[in-house]
């Protein structure tokens, strides 16, 4: 297990992740009270046959297709948390796209700050990745990081590699019928995910003191293979949370409007929100179909991304 006396670097980096929490976790508030989510194992869905050239596993990145069809996004369940905004369900048609596995590492994201001399994130000591995070997930990026990244891979790939919309984000977490609360089902489990237990060094009134982990941050990507997607897609819940393209509107939503088309937009709307999925190593279990919502230039100990390839043949 990390933990904050493995040297003087990661001593920094732990207690920097006090002054840089976001105040809009604040929003989020839970009813103690309510019933936990009823209890339903849920099986993998069997992989869909590839009908599209496959990316390159460039950088280590682990590609998973996700086939095309309707996909049911939203809440149609009983949640003890409020500030969701994932009401009404509705369902929208999604095209085939690549979303990839693991969420971008700090060793991935590396390649890129070497290559375009970007400011790397805050925890990086002297420009370097702390020792033992190489393999964790990238946090302390902006919106704009995370989409000049996107573009840049997709040079490399020559592909054409965005953030996933939200309603790709929800599918690749949920799956298509809406069933389940979290990857893997409806029931948490902290040996499915890395959320505030036990261990979390956050805030102090959030954390599940039933849940162990076993980490006080951020966890290796794949530590937590029994909470995967039906689709096999890693650290949906937990972990970091996860920007995407889309603009905060209201539900339903129109996927044409919602989706961020031109990042020389984003630069002068900065008063707009942008959405951010998943569960975070200093969040409670909110559920993969729970939107929040962070401005483009912020930067926190438990925003990171992943990225999708749009298919166009």
């Amino acid at each position: 297990m990390f933990t904050v006396n493995q040297n003087k670097h990661t001593k920094k980096f732990l207690f920097s992740l006090y002054l840089i929490i976001l105040l809009n976790l604040s929003h989020c508030t839970v009813d103690r009270a309510q019933q936990k989510p009823r209890i339903t194992p849920f099986p993998r869905y069997t992989p869909a046959p590839i009908t599209h050239t496959s990316p390159s596993d460039i950088f280590g990145i682990a590609w998973i297709f996700i086939p095309e069809g309707d996909v049911l996004i939203g809440k149609n369940f009983a949640s003890p948390f409020t500030g969701d905004r994932a009401e009404p369900s509705h369902t929208i048609f999604l095209s085939d796209y690549w979303i990839s596995k693991h969420e971008i590492t700090n060793a991935q994201y590396q390649v890129f700050v070497n290559e375009t001399n970007r400011t790397p994130p805050r925890y990086w000591v002297d420009g370097t990745i702390p020792p033992g995070l190489e393999n964790h997930p990238l946090s302390n990026v902006s919106w704009h990081d995370a989409w000049e990244y996107a573009i840049w891979l997709g040079d490399k790939l020559n592909r054409s590699v965005t953030l996933p919309s939200e309603a790709q984000w929800e599918k690749a977490a949920r799956g298509v019928d809406g069933l389940r609360i979290y990857p893997w089902g409806n029931e948490i489990d902290s040996e499915k995910t890395n959320i505030c237990d036990v261990n979390c060094i956050g805030p102090g009134d959030i954390e599940d003191n039933s849940l162990d982990d076993g980490f006080e941050i951020t966890s290796p990507v794949g530590t937590f293979p029994e909470g995967a997607s039906p689709y096999g897609v890693m650290d949906m819940s937990g972990n970091v949370s996860e920007w995407t393209r889309s603009w905060l509107i209201p539900y339903p939503i129109n996927p044409d409007f919602s989706i961020i088309q031109d990042w020389e937009a984003v630069k002068t709307l900065d008063e707009n929100r942008v959405v951010v999925r998943g569960s975070a190593w200093i969040t409670p279990d909110f559920g993969a179909h729970y939107r929040y919502h962070q401005l483009p230039d912020e930067k926190n100990a438990y925003t990171g991304f992943r990225v999708v390839i749009t298919i166009e043949e």
